[in-house]
């Protein structure tokens, strides 16, 4: 039987109704998730199938609107099908915008009462079974409606109706407890009632009925009803439990029609978990929430629509389910914030931000070095000055101050402040450094003194950007004069000991050495700087 059916637009559920109990909440929520990659590229024209543990489901595509029902593993893929492709057929025609169907109008309603008619188009059986004499003709024509036929010469059909949903019900009509024709007879039934007279059984006969049921209606569902109940007490029938070996049997009376037709109808629905009727208050239930909403009653609201949604989900009414979650969230938001703003209150705070920034913890902050310090000469070169010594081909340097705040993991890099060259050389007095024209740097070195030439086009290869465009055209001047760049050779220097200096950095080091030392330099000069720039980097990396 088709028990519930759910759509989706863009993957956003815009319908669901229930004919019967089905899947709960979470049951759905478990669904979707395997389903949900053929929501999303979805298979045009192909019905999709999946048995659950006691429902199965279908599912198809049309267009970017996916429809979702679920049935009884009793039913047959070729009807379910069928009837699936009515349904969205039907859809179609009375929504031209899928969303539509969200909005109460009278083609949902329309689309609802077709839901119920292809419930009946699926033909939902329901067989009477059991030994003769039990009274299965009499429960069947206290059940039966509508036109009766028959089902070649060994069964009686008609129709049942519950709930507004349709069954076809069956009643074998020969005297033959072992027929052949009961496999046939009972095969595809979604309900099949045993009957067994409660005065008059015999255990074999119950089981062997049993038997057949298992073997030929496995996914059918089952009842067990003992007839003509009013000749025995409830102590007989806890005998007949045991003896059969059936723990839960059914009391049935036909004395009383109207009474019986009652009992049978209930005792149907919770085999078949049918849907109940809603509660008597539901509608006051609604009432009730609705009014503390509008009050801006927050707490007792939320405590209404929560019972609503929890009545909705026990009953499986969805239609009202989507506007009690709406408001509920909202409530909760609203209850959400106004604990925010106690919270606020009762610490003394507000909106308004801090009137002033106070720092427990006293901040200071070193002083960077004068340029005027940056070469500064070690306490040795004094010695060495109130003393005359032979010059000595060293340099002593000391490290950069590295600040604190600079990771160690992170990849340091020297700026021309960090770096202090303290020459150990005739120097009687440090001038302070000057800016230089680049055209003071470059000065000739005698043949002699070259270990190693190179060459000078490099350099300008290198000088590309328009900051440095000025010296690129003082080296060119120098290299078409034939002169020996120092800025270079120093570069060239540091690269047979496996450093890397930007030729900006190598230049600044000339002017500092110019300035410093006040006379021409040599390659000597530029060897220990060399010497002592590579110390400095390897100490400190």
């Amino acid at each position: 039987m088709l028990r519930q059916i759910y759509i989706y637009h863009n993957q956003k559920p815009i319908f669901s109704y229930a004919l019967a109990l089905a899947l709960g909440g979470e049951e759905l929520k478990q669904v979707i998730k395997i389903i949900e990659p053929n929501m999303i590229l979805p298979t045009p024209g192909e019905t999709l199938h999946r048995p659950l543990s006691k429902f199965q489901i279908f599912h198809r595509s049309y267009g970017n609107t996916y429809f979702l029902i679920i049935v009884d593993l009793i039913d047959s893929f070729e009807y379910v099908n069928d009837n699936l492709i009515k349904i969205i057929n039907k859809f179609k025609d009375l929504f031209e915008n899928p969303e539509d169907i969200t909005e109460e109008s009278l083609e949902k309603k329309d689309f609802i009462n077709f839901l119920y008619f292809t419930q009946k188009e699926l033909h939902s059986k329901i067989s009477i079974v059991g030994p003769t004499g039990s009274g299965k003709t009499t429960l069947y024509n206290l059940m039966k409606s509508g036109q009766e036929k028959k089902i070649m010469d060994f069964a009686n059909a008609s129709v049942y109706e519950i709930d507004n949903l349709g069954f076809d019900i069956w009643d074998f009509i020969l005297k033959d407890n072992f027929s052949l024709l009961w496999p046939k007879f009972i095969g595809g039934s979604d309900l099949v009632l045993l009957l067994f007279d409660s005065k008059d059984y015999g255990p074999k006969l119950i089981q062997y009925f049993l038997s057949l049921i298992e073997t030929h209606a496995k996914y059918s569902k089952m009842l067990i009803i003992a007839t003509k109940s009013e000749h025995i007490s409830e102590e007989e029938l806890e005998h007949i439990k045991i003896s059969v070996n059936i723990p839960d049997i059914k009391k049935l009376s036909m004395i009383k029609p109207e009474i019986a037709k009652n009992k049978i109808e209930n005792i149907i629905r919770d085999a078949l978990n049918l849907k109940k009727e809603l509660p008597s208050n539901f509608e006051e239930l609604i009432n009730e929430a609705e009014k503390f909403y509008l009050e801006n009653n927050i707490s007792e609201a939320i405590t209404k629509y929560e019972e609503l949604i929890n009545i909705c989900y026990e009953y499986q009414t969805f239609i009202h389910l989507d506007q009690f979650q709406l408001k509920l969230d909202t409530l909760k938001n609203k209850l959400e914030e106004h604990r925010n703003s106690q919270k606020r209150l009762e610490s003394g705070t507000s909106f308004m931000p801090p009137e002033k920034i106070r720092f427990t913890k006293k901040i200071s902050v070193k002083s960077l070095p004068k340029s005027s310090t940056i070469l500064k000469p070690s306490s040795t070169e004094s010695t060495s000055q109130s003393s005359p010594k032979p010059q000595q081909k060293a340099i002593s340097s000391s490290k950069p101050q590295i600040p604190d705040q600079i990771s160690k993991s992170k990849k340091l890099s020297l700026k021309p402040e960090d770096i202090k060259i303290s020459l150990k050389t005739k120097i009687e007095k440090i001038q302070q450094i000057k800016n230089i024209e680049p055209k003071k740097v470059i000065q000739k070195i005698h043949e002699s003194d070259i270990i190693s030439k190179i060459e000078p086009r490099e350099l300008i290869q290198k000088i590309s950007s328009k900051q440095e465009s000025r010296l690129k055209s003082v080296l060119e001047t120098a290299i078409s004069q034939g002169e020996m760049i120092l800025p270079l050779e120093l570069q060239k220097l540091l690269l047979d000991k496996g450093s890397k200096l930007n030729i900006n950095l190598c230049e600044f080091f000339i002017k500092e050495m110019t300035t410093a030392l006040d006379s021409p330099l040599r390659l000597e000069d530029l060897k220990l700087a060399a010497d002592a720039f590579y110390k400095i980097e390897k100490d400190t990396f």
